[in-house]
């Protein structure tokens, strides 16, 4: 128990297999608090998929996962902090709200269909507003088996198509 504040309190470290688990078994879930470096919030939105509702601080990445009283708590002074998850924890039907609430923000926002139809968007109205943003352009480029997403460089007018991420071929070299 050296190094521990109390015998409660458990510091995973680097997770595997486990993770999931570990993550959905969760009550609340404290994410940066401090705030510093946090430019997505992917912990936010891994807690929310799994209906665990976050607090953390209201800077960075983190505002755009979680809707402070919604779907988790959003603090601005760390003296918040304790009374924010203390709070969470004894009231068991806000609790269970705020995670139906972030599981449902997290998958309308972040779900890959819904991600990958505002790329869509986006290039096409660069291409609509800039013809010659089609010579070299960022795409997506989806692997629907896996359902991850792999970025290359569409290079339009290249001399010859190379393969790309999962062996497709792409006009230009891959990032």
């Amino acid at each position: 128990d050296q190094g521990r504040p109390r015998a409660d309190i458990i510091f995973h470290g680097l997770l595997g297999a486990d993770k999931w688990r570990l993550l959905r078994e969760a009550k609340v879930a404290v994410t940066n608090p401090t705030g510093v470096g946090e430019t997505f919030g992917i912990s936010a939105a891994e807690f929310g998929l799994l209906g665990v509702p976050v607090v953390t601080r209201n800077a960075g990445g983190p505002i755009d996962v979680v809707a402070s009283g919604v779907s988790g708590i959003l603090f601005d002074d760390e003296h918040d902090l304790p009374e924010a998850v203390v709070g969470l924890l004894r009231d068991e039907d806000r609790r269970a709200e705020m995670g139906r609430n972030a599981m449902a923000r997290v998958r309308s926002r972040f779900d890959i269909e819904v991600v990958i139809a505002k790329w869509r968007r986006v290039i096409d109205e660069i291409l609509a507003g800039d013809p010659v943003a089609a010579d070299v352009l960022p795409a997506l480029v989806v692997d629907s088996r896996r359902g991850d997403l792999e970025f290359a460089f569409l290079a339009v007018g290249a001399a010859q198509q190379q393969p790309g991420p999962a062996g497709r071929p792409l006009l230009g070299p891959p990032l």
